[in-house]
């Protein structure tokens, strides 16, 4: 009974003193630390000290965890306000402190560390402790740490010959071709050497491309040529190349009947055929062969036609051409003329001439002719004409009728 007893007290001790550190923890918040990026010896880089989570706080040192060998301190800058802040490159450390308790939930310190000459390329380690003190008088170190990326500060002198390296390879016309390697770390870089020496010809290609000709080759003889390499270099050496053969042209051949292909070696003929005509030749376009292009008849000249569009006065006309060009002006030429009206002995007549070109008229008046008599009033009316006289004559007939009828009316009414 007692064993338990004592056992209880122990654990109730234990868990006692656990939840104070972990209170105080959580008081003192969590540190943390991030680099600026990679960089290159001799470069600086900045780290950042973050506490956040932290309340009541009075008090920080910091101190920066480096290798010493591979970085020096070089500086460092409180990005906090406090009523004491001092940051020391000889002591490696700063500190702060504020005149209340206060809650910190942000970067608090910058420091840079500058990598040293020769430092080869990889991740190194580097860190900060970070003493925080509160207000009640509770102490905590918070650690964190981070990765500062080194890269190589390239030199690229080495000449390596490992296929890795290897740019072009040799030909017969050119020695293989590296490029330089860094003498630290090995990159590539993009600067190039070359070693060894060309490799030896191979004159064994069959190229018939005219500037390996030998002999040249006739309908009747095949053509000879050198052997060359795939570099194109020529050889010493022939080889007889294909069956002899026309060598046709490929634009064709013509007269005034038929078109061709023919041979420009010996002048044979192949695909002769007559000509296949296309349209009528008109004053803008000839009349060609489909086939071949040959011009079987020009295209033909213009003609004028003055007749369609007539202009004229009284002397002349001439005539206008569709294509706006004008003739000579030329007198006209009259007919015979049309009587319109024949002359009596007193008045004239008149005759309407018309030119036969161009269609104009033009009115003439003939002499009075004596031989014709004019006719008067009265012979007018002897020709069955109702003259004035007559209209008279009758009009009194019917005034006397209409006075003797209102005469014989009066009477009868007395």
């Amino acid at each position: 009974m007692k064993k338990r007893i004592l056992f209880t007290l122990i654990f109730s001790l234990l868990l006692s003193v656990f939840l104070s550190i972990s209170a105080l923890a959580a008081q003192h918040g969590t540190l943390s630390l991030s680099a600026s990026g990679a960089v290159k010896a001799g470069d600086t880089v900045t780290l950042s000290v973050k506490l956040t989570g932290a309340e009541s706080i009075d008090g920080i040192a910091v101190t920066p965890i480096y290798d010493e060998t591979k970085f020096e301190l070089t500086g460092g800058s409180w990005k906090v306000n406090g009523v004491i802040t001092d940051f020391s490159v000889d002591t490696k450390d700063g500190v702060i402190a504020f005149a209340e308790g206060t809650a910190v939930n942000t970067t608090i310190l910058t420091f840079t560390l500058k990598v040293k000459s020769g430092v080869e390329a990889g991740a190194y380690t580097v860190g900060c402790s970070a003493e925080v003190s509160s207000t009640d008088k509770a102490k905590s170190t918070l650690n964190a740490e981070t990765q500062v990326k080194v890269s190589c500060s390239h030199s690229f002198t080495v000449k390596n010959t490992d296929s890795k390296y290897l740019k072009s390879a040799a030909t017969c016309s050119s020695a293989a071709t590296y490029y330089y390697s860094c003498s630290k770390c090995g990159e590539k870089g993009t600067t190039t050497f070359k070693s060894g020496s060309a490799l030896t010809h191979t004159f064994d290609q069959k190229n018939t491309a005219e500037k390996y000709i030998h002999t040249a080759g006739t309908c009747t003889k095949a053509a000879v040529y050198y052997y060359s390499c795939k570099c194109g270099s020529k050889g010493s050496e022939t080889f007889v190349g294909a069956d002899p053969d026309h060598r046709y042209a490929e634009t064709w051949s013509t007269d005034k009947d038929n078109h061709w292909l023919e041979c420009s070696a010996c002048g044979e003929r192949k695909d002769q055929a007559a000509h296949v005509p296309g349209p009528e030749a008109t004053e803008d376009s000839a009349q060609v062969c489909t086939a071949c292009g040959y011009e079987i008849a020009p295209a033909i000249a213009h003609q004028h036609d003055f007749t369609k569009h007539w202009y004229s006065d009284d002397a002349t006309h001439w005539g206008k051409c569709g294509c706006e060009e004008e003739s000579q002006p030329t007198a006209h030429t009259w007919d015979n003329g049309k009587v319109v009206s024949e002359p009596t002995a007193k008045k004239q007549g008149a005759v309407v001439y018309t030119c036969t070109d161009c269609g104009r008229t033009k009115l003439e008046y003939t002499d009075p002719d004596p031989s014709k008599s004019d006719r008067t009033s009265s012979e007018k009316d002897g020709d069955g004409s109702f003259g004035i006289g007559a209209l008279v004559g009758v009009l009194g007939g019917i005034l006397v009728g209409a006075v003797g009828v209102y005469l014989t009316l009066v009477k009868r009414k007395k």
